[in-house]
């Protein structure tokens, strides 16, 4: 079982505003996830495990988390919808607002459909896996932008079968610039901005959360579980948004992040 990370380990995510947040991603080391974060350890032959890449993002206060789109049963399989990011007229809030984290909670589709997740997808052939997560994060939501800073290890999923490699970046010059989200109407169903003071609090997280898979049959997946705002992040997104978070706050705690960029 995952035990729960102590609370001075995240206690400076409480207070660390999004400018600490980005001058410091850089240089965290992502390289060693506890082995329990790694993936689920089994006999099955991952020789056929397709690869993939998602953006795990960082981003400034926003109204984005009402942005949303639905799909008609009449859309084709190239529409789209566009959900307005409101600008910040104040550069100031860029340095000083709480970071938060742009996640999707998926359409109905596919084996992850109706879940909480990173934009992100299955690499396609002749791309590298950072060139996969700026394709996906455009087709899934219209950003182009440079935006990555660091890169996590891979985990992996039976139940999709899939290797995933995130990569971490910053949207801040985004909001700025209030450029328009475009949603896929076929893969995202809404978007969330979710800060993350919100997801260190003691009541969010439960190390070994369960959720029922199917209840004619009792199935049960238990791991790592964040709750919130009616909202559950887990199984894959769950792993790697616990890695990030700890990752972070270890960095902080070991080379004194957050003190020495507060101070720049």
């Amino acid at each position: 079982m995952i035990p729960r990370p102590a609370k001075s380990l995240w206690r400076p995510l409480l207070s660390m505003d999004h400018g600490h947040l980005r001058a410091l991603l850089p240089s965290v080391d992502f390289s060693r996830p506890p082995s329990s974060l790694s993936g689920p350890e089994d006999n099955r032959d991952m020789s056929a495990f397709r690869h993939s890449a998602i953006s795990l993002l960082a981003v400034v206060p926003s109204p984005l988390a009402s942005a949303s789109a639905s799909a008609s049963a009449s859309a084709s399989a190239s529409a789209s919808a566009s959900a307005s990011a409101s600008s910040l007229s104040d550069d100031q809030r860029v340095e000083t607002g709480i970071p938060h984290i742009l996640m999707i909670k998926r359409t109905l589709r596919g084996v992850h459909g109706g879940q909480i997740a990173f934009p992100g997808g299955i690499q396609d052939a002749g791309e590298t896996l950072e060139t996969t997560a700026r394709r996906e994060l455009f087709e899934e939501l219209g950003i182009s932008q440079e935006i990555y800073l660091n890169q996590m290890p891979v985990f992996s999923t039976v139940a999709s079968s899939t290797f995933c490699t995130p990569f971490v970046g910053t949207l801040d010059s985004f909001l700025r610039q209030d450029e328009d989200l475009v949603l896929s109407v076929n893969e995202v169903d809404k978007v969330l901005v979710i800060p993350i003071p919100q997801l260190v609090e003691e009541h969010a997280f439960d190390p070994a959360g369960k959720i029922v898979l199917n209840r004619t049959t009792g199935q049960t997946w238990t791991g790592p579980l964040f709750k919130l705002n009616g909202y559950r992040i887990w199984g894959l997104s769950g792993r790697i948004l616990l890695s990030f978070l700890d990752s972070v706050a270890t960095h902080v705690h070991t080379v004194g992040g957050l003190r020495s960029h507060a101070s720049r």
